[in-house]
C-alpha cells in the first residue's frame, strides 16, 4: 500500500500553535519562548509548522520536500532535511535520543508528539468553558448576610489557603526549565556575569574571526551586544560591580602567557585602570588552571582572583592589595563562587585523587573565619576531569557543572548544607562556565558545541583520487582502527549520546554498537587474532585498560589505581598489552599480560600512544611531539622524526601521522628516513588514523564542522 501524500489543509494567517512554553505564529513563523523571540531559518520553521498541523501523525520526509521544494528543483534533500531539522531541534532544545517535541520515526519521517494548542490570534483558547456567575439576591438580603459571608470567606480562605500550601509543599513537581539561546555568535562565548539587577550580561567573546578575546556586554531581549574592551592580550572573566557601574577582567599577555592583569573598565565602557598583576606559578607538569576572577565583595571593596596553585586572594579594587585567603596544600582551587551577601565562598578544590567543594566562611572585610568545610565527597566521579566545575549560587544551593560522563555531564545542584547528594538539572548537557541572578530568577550558562568530526578514506593505490567521507553521522565519529585480518573496522561514536565503541564491516556498512558503558570510552585496538578488542574507559576519575569480545560481551578491567591508564595495543603475539601509565608521575610506557596481572614499565623518558611491530621486534611511541623506536623491553630508544602529536598508524613501509598543527597528513618511510606529504585536507584533522592491512586504505578523521559555544538563558530559576 502506498502511503498517501496528501497535505492537511495549511494554518490561516492568523492562527498560533502553543506547545509548552514556546508558540509559533502561522503567518509570520515567529517562535517565541516567554515572549522571547528564537531565531530560527526559513526551512525548519516550515518544517515546524507541517508538524503542528499534523501533530501525534506521522509527517513523511516526502511531505517534507514537497512544502519546502518545488516541483523541479533539484537538491541534495536527505541531508538538507537533516540539516534543517537538526537546526529545528537545536532551537527547541530537543534530543533524537530523548524527545520532548519532535520524534523520529525511523525509516518514514518524524512526528509532533508534545500536548499543542491551536487558537486563532487574539481569540480565547478553544475549550475553555464559560464560567458561570450567581444568581444576584436582593439588597436587603445582601446587607443581612454581609457580616457572616465575609467572615465565612475568610476562614475558608485561610483554611483553603493553608491546605493548599500543605498539599504543594508535599506533592509540587520539579520547576520545568528550559534554556534557549541568548548568544549564536560564530566561535566560543564564555565567562559569563549577571549585571546586578539581572538585566544585561557581561561575556568573554573571541569575535567574528576568532582571533582574540574581548569582553561584550548585552542587554537580555536585544540583538546587538557592545563591545567593551579591544586590547589584543586575551581578556575574560568579566565581574559586575555590586553598583553596576564597573566590570573587572582578568587580561593575559599575549607575550608572557604566565602574566595577568587585573583591570576595570566601566560597564557602558571608558578608560581603563588596571588594578594589580599577577605571575602564575607554572607547576611541573605543565599549565593547568590559569588565573580566574571569582567576583566581588557586596561593597565593592574587595575581588576574589584564583591566582595560583591551590590559593584563593583577596584582591582591593582601591590599591591592588592582595591578602591571601587559603593556603597552599598540594590541591588546585579550580573555581570558586561568592554567597548573596558576602558570607561565605565556595570553591572546588582537586588534587590527583579528589576533586570535591569546600566553603570557605568570609568577614565582612572578605576575610577568612577558620578552615575550609568539606560539602561533596564525591571524589572525582562526579566532578568533571578536565573542566572540573564552574559555581554559581542558588538560594542555599551551589549550581555546578560538570564534565564527567560518570554518572552525567550536565549541571547539577547541591545544598551548601552537605545534607543531600548531587542532583542533575534538567538543562545544561556540555555546560562549561555559567552564573546565576537571584534578583531576575535567571540562570546563564555556556553550552559547548562539539565539532561535527566524520571519518573519511584516502585510496592509498590512486594519489590523484579525493579522499571521500566513509563513517559519518550527525554526531562524534572518531578513532578507527582496522582488524588486522581486514574484514572489519572498530572506532568510536558518540550516536548513542556517550562515547562508546562500535564495530562495522570494512566497507563501512553494518555498524554495531559494542560497549555500553556510558562514560567516556575510547582507543580500540585489535587482537592479532582479530577477535578481541582492547579500550580504555573511565573507571572513577581515570582512564583504564579493558578488552572484551569483538562481537560483545562483558568487559574486563585489567588496570587500576588513582592514574591515568590509557592508549593500549597488543603485542605481535597477543601475549601483552603495551598501554600509556601516569602512575610515575609521567606518562611513560608500560606493558602487562593480556590475560592480566602485574604491570612492567618499558621507557624511562616519557611515552604515549605505543605501537608494535608486526615482528615483535619493535615499538614506537610518541615522547614530546617525537616519534620513538626501542626494543620491546625500552631499550635502545632512537629518535625518528620530530612533528608529531598524538595519531599515527604503522605499516611495513612506514608511519602515516598528523603534524602537530592537525593540517596534514605525512608518511615517514623506512627505507628513505624522510617524510612527505601526502593529503592537505580542506578542514582540520581530529583524533585517528589507520591504514588497512592490505595498505589500500588510510582512515582519518576530520572536522566537518567548527567547534564553539553559544550562551544558553534559563528564565524563571529559583
Amino acid at each position: 500500500m502506498v502511503e498517501s501524500l496528501d497535505m492537511p489543509e495549511p494554518a490561516t494567517q492568523n492562527e498560533i500553535y502553543r506547545f509548552g512554553p514556546l508558540e509559533l505564529a502561522a503567518g509570520t513563523g515567529e517562535l517565541r519562548k516567554n515572549g522571547i523571540r528564537l531565531k530560527l531559518q526559513d526551512q525548519p520553521v516550515r518544517i515546524l509548522t507541517l508538524l503542528l498541523e499534523n501533530a501525534g501523525e506521522v509527517v513523511t520526509r516526502e511531505q517534507i520536500r514537497k512544502r519546502l521544494w518545488a516541483d523541479g528543483v533539484h537538491v541534495d534533500y536527505e541531508n538538507a532535511i537533516n540539516s534543517a531539522v537538526r537546526k529545528l531541534r537545536d532551537a527547541l532544545l530537543d534530543t533524537s535520543d530523548n524527545p520532548r517535541f519532535v520524534e523520529t520515526v525511523a525509516r518514514r519521517g518524524y512526528r509532533f508528539i508534545a500536548p499543542v494548542t491551536r487558537v486563532q490570534s487574539g481569540a480565547a483558547v478553544v475549550g475553555v468553558p464559560p464560567v458561570e456567575l450567581p444568581v444576584e439576591l436582593p439588597l436587603a438580603q445582601r446587607k443581612s448576610r454581609r457580616p457572616l459571608l465575609i467572615l465565612t470567606a475568610v476562614v475558608a480562605g485561610v483554611l483553603i489557603s493553608a491546605a493548599a500550601f500543605w498539599l504543594y509543599a508535599r506533592t509540587r513537581p520539579e520547576t520545568p526549565l528550559t534554556a534557549i539561546p541568548l548568544t549564536t555568535y560564530p566561535g566560543y562565548e564564555s565567562s559569563p556575569s549577571f549585571s546586578p539587577d539581572g538585566n544585561q550580561v557581561a561575556f568573554s567573546w573571541n569575535g567574528e574571526k576568532g582571533d582574540n578575546y574581548d569582553i561584550y556586554v548585552k542587554l537580555i531581549g536585544s540583538d546587538r551586544p557592545l563591545r567593551l574592551t579591544t586590547n589584543p592580550a586575551r581578556d575574560e572573566f568579566p565581574a559586575w560591580s555590586p553598583d553596576g557601574r564597573s566590570i573587572a577582567l582578568l587580561r593575559r599577555d599575549p607575550a608572557v602567557q604566565e602574566d595577568f592583569t587585573l583591570v576595570l573598565v566601566p560597564a557602558l565602557g571608558g578608560p581603563e585602570r588596571e588594578i594589580a598583576q599577577f605571575r602564575r606559578n607554572m607547576p611541573k607538569m605543565g599549565a593547568r588552571n590559569p588565573p580566574a576572577l571569582f567576583g566581588w565583595s557586596p561593597d565593592g571593596r574587595w575581588l576574589l582572583v584564583g591566582v595560583q596553585e591551590g590559593e584563593l586572594v583577596r584582591v582591593s579594587a582601591e590599591s591592588g592589595e592582595k591578602s591571601r585567603l587559603t593556603t597552599t596544600d598540594g590541591s588546585s582551587v579550580l573555581f570558586a563562587a561568592i554567597a548573596p551577601g558576602g558570607r561565605s565562598a565556595v570553591f572546588a578544590r582537586a588534587n590527583t585523587a579528589v576533586r570535591d567543594l569546600f566553603e570557605l566562611s568570609l568577614t565582612p572585610d572578605f576575610l577568612p573565619q577558620g578552615e575550609a568545610r568539606r560539602i561533596t565527597f564525591e571524589e572525582s566521579s562526579l566532578l568533571g576531569l578536565a573542566r572540573a566545575v564552574r559555581l554559581g549560587w542558588a538560594g542555599d544551593d551551589i549550581v555546578f557543572s560538570s564534565d564527567s560522563p560518570a554518572p552525567s555531564e550536565g549541571l547539577w545542584r547541591v545544598p551548601v548544607s552537605g545534607a543531600a547528594k548531587p542532583r542533575r538539572l534538567p538543562v545544561g548537557v556540555d555546560a562549561s562556565s555559567l552564573a546565576i541572578s537571584p534578583r531576575s530568577h535567571r540562570l546563564i550558562y555556556e553550552q559547548m558545541i562539539r565539532p561535527d568530526t566524520n571519518i573519511w578514506r584516502l585510496d592509498l593505490t590512486r594519489p590523484e583520487a579525493p579522499p571521500a567521507s566513509f563513517i559519518a553521522s550527525t554526531q562524534e565519529e572518531i578513532n578507527p582502527q582496522y582488524s588486522p585480518d581486514g574484514t572489519r573496522i572498530a572506532f568510536v561514536s558518540r550516536r548513542s549520546g556517550y562515547r562508546e565503541i562500535w564495530v562495522c564491516d570494512a566497507d563501512g556498512s553494518n555498524p554495531i554498537q559494542l560497549t555500553d558503558r556510558k562514560r567516556l570510552t575510547g582507543s580500540p585496538g585489535w587482537s592479532p587474532d582479530s577477535r578481541h578488542i582492547v579500550f580504555d574507559s573511565l573507571v572513577g576519575d581515570q582512564m583504564q585498560v579493558h578488552t572484551m569480545d569483538a562481537n560483545g560481551g562483558h568487559a574486563r578491567q585489567l588496570t587500576s589505581g588513582r592514574f591515568l591508564n590509557g592508549r593500549p595495543a597488543w603485542s605481535h603475539d597477543g601475549k601483552w598489552l603495551y598501554f600509556m601509565s601516569g602512575r610515575t608521575g609521567v606518562p611513560e610506557i608500560w606493558k602487562l599480560p593480556a590475560d592480566g596481572g602485574d604491570a612492567v614499565r618499558v621507557t624511562r623518558n616519557g611515552g604515549h600512544t605505543p605501537r608494535v611491530s608486526e615482528d615483535g621486534s619493535a615499538i614506537y611511541y610518541i615522547s614530546a611531539r617525537v616519534m620513538m623506536r626501542a626494543a620491546p623491553d625500552g631499550s635502545g630508544e632512537t629518535r625518528l622524526f620530530k612533528g608529531i602529536f598524538g595519531y599515527f598508524s604503522l605499516t611495513h613501509e612506514g608511519i602515516y601521522y598528523q603534524d602537530e598543527q592537525y593540517r596534514q597528513v605525512h608518511f615517514f618511510s623506512f627505507a628513505t628516513g624522510r617524510s612527505r606529504v601526502i593529503l592537505t585536507p580542506t578542514r582540520v584533522l581530529d583524533q585517528g588514523f589507520t591504514v588497512s592491512p592490505d595498505g589500500h586504505w588510510l582512515l582519518y578523521v576530520q572536522r566537518d564542522g567548527e567547534p564553539g559555544s553559544d550562551l544558553m538563558l534559563v528564565e524563571n530559576f529559583h
